[in-house]
C-alpha cells in the first residue's frame, strides 16, 4: 500500500595590484573596484534558488523512481503545524488539509504525512505506506485546491508513545511472469508447492468481459490477462480489489465479449522496496 535548508551568496571583488619602478620612484596600485551592486533582480534569484535536500529523507530504487519525506504535522493540519522529517518547524504548509475525519478507542496520535513521488518507470505500480500505522488513507496532496503532481498526503494512526516512524516505498516496474495458465471455465486449482487459483464464471457486460480471480499470491503486484482465439494477449482493467489472510481477489474486465476468449492468465512481477527511517513524529528542532 512509503516525504525539504539555506543557500547564500557573496559578491566579492578581487584587488589586481600592478608594480612599477622606474628612477628609484614605485607606482602606487591602482585601487580595487567595487563590488557590483547586489541588485533586487539578483536577490529574487538567490532567494527563489530550490533548497538542498537532505539525503537522509530522500531515496531512489535502482528502477530510478524517487520518494521523499517532505513534512509531518498532526492532523487535521493548519497554519504553522508542519515540520520537516528531523522534526525542524517548516514555515509554509506543503499542501492544504486533508479532509479525512479518524476516530479511534485505542491510545493513538494522528498524523499527516506529505510524501513526493517522481521519476516512475511508464506502467510502473507504486504504493508508499508508514510501517506501524494503524489505518489511515492515502490521496493525492493539493495546494489552494489543486492537485500538486506527485506529491501525495498521508493520514494515519500511530501509538501514542512514537517519537519516529518509517516510511515504506514499493514500485513493481519489471517484465511479467506468466504464474498460472487457465481455461475459460470457473474452477478451482490448488498446489502445496506452487500458488493456488479460483476463477469465477466470465460474466458478459457492456464493455465485454467480467472475470474474478482469488489468489494466495503475496508480496508481488498480480494481473489477469485474456488471451484471445488467436494468441493475442489482452491486460485486463482492475475493477476492484480486496484480501483476507493471505488470499486476494481481484475483479477484472476486458474489452473482449466471452465467446472470443480461449483462456486466461495470471501474471506476476517483483517489487523493489525501500524504506525511510526516523522520520519525528513530533517538533523537536532542528538537531
Amino acid at each position: 500500500m512509503m516525504a525539504w535548508e539555506k543557500i547564500s551568496m557573496a559578491a566579492a571583488g578581487a584587488v589586481v595590484a600592478l608594480g612599477l619602478t622606474a628612477a628609484g620612484m614605485t607606482q602606487q596600485p591602482p585601487k580595487a573596484p567595487a563590488p557590483p551592486p547586489r541588485t533586487a533582480a539578483r536577490r529574487s534569484e538567490t532567494a527563489n534558488k530550490a533548497p538542498d535536500v537532505d539525503p537522509r529523507w530522500v531515496k531512489s530504487l535502482p528502477n530510478g523512481a524517487t520518494i521523499e519525506v517532505v513534512a509531518v504535522s498532526p492532523h487535521p493540519s493548519g497554519p504553522n503545524t508542519w515540520w520537516r522529517p528531523d522534526g525542524a518547524p517548516l514555515e509554509h504548509a506543503p499542501c492544504d488539509a486533508s479532509r479525512t475525519k479518524h476516530s479511534s478507542d485505542e491510545p493513538v496520535i494522528v498524523r499527516a504525512i506529505a510524501v513526493r513521488i517522481s521519476n516512475l518507470p511508464t506502467g510502473a505500480d507504486s504504493h508508499w505506506w508508514i510501517a506501524g500505522a494503524n489505518g489511515g488513507s492515502l490521496s493525492q496532496a493539493a495546494h489552494d485546491g489543486k492537485p500538486v503532481d506527485g506529491l501525495s498526503l498521508a493520514t494515519t494512526l500511530l501509538s501514542k508513545d512514537a517519537k519516529t516512524c518509517t516510511i515504506l516505498f514499493r514500485v513493481a516496474a519489471g517484465p511479467w511472469e506468466t504464474v498460472h495458465d487457465s481455461g475459460n471455465s470457473p474452477g478451482a486449482y490448488s498446489s502445496r508447492t506452487r500458488n493456488s487459483f479460483i476463477f469465477s464464471d466470465s460474466i458478459a457486460t457492456p464493455k465485454g468481459t467480467a472475470l474474478s480471480v482469488s489468489h494466495d499470491i503475496e508480496d508481488r503486484q498480480v494481473r489477469i490477462v485474456a488471451v484471445d482465439k488467436m494468441g493475442e494477449t489482452h491486460p485486463g482493467t482492475t475493477r476492484s480489489g480486496s484480501g483476507l489472510a493471505k488470499f486476494r481477489q481481484l475483479t477484472v474486465e476486458f474489452d473482449l465479449p466471452p465467446d472470443q476468449i480461449k483462456g486466461y492468465r495470471v501474471q506476476a512481477r517483483e517489487y523493489e522496496k525501500l524504506e525511510i527511517p526516523n522520520v519525528s513524529l513530533k517538533p523537536f528542532g532542528p538537531d
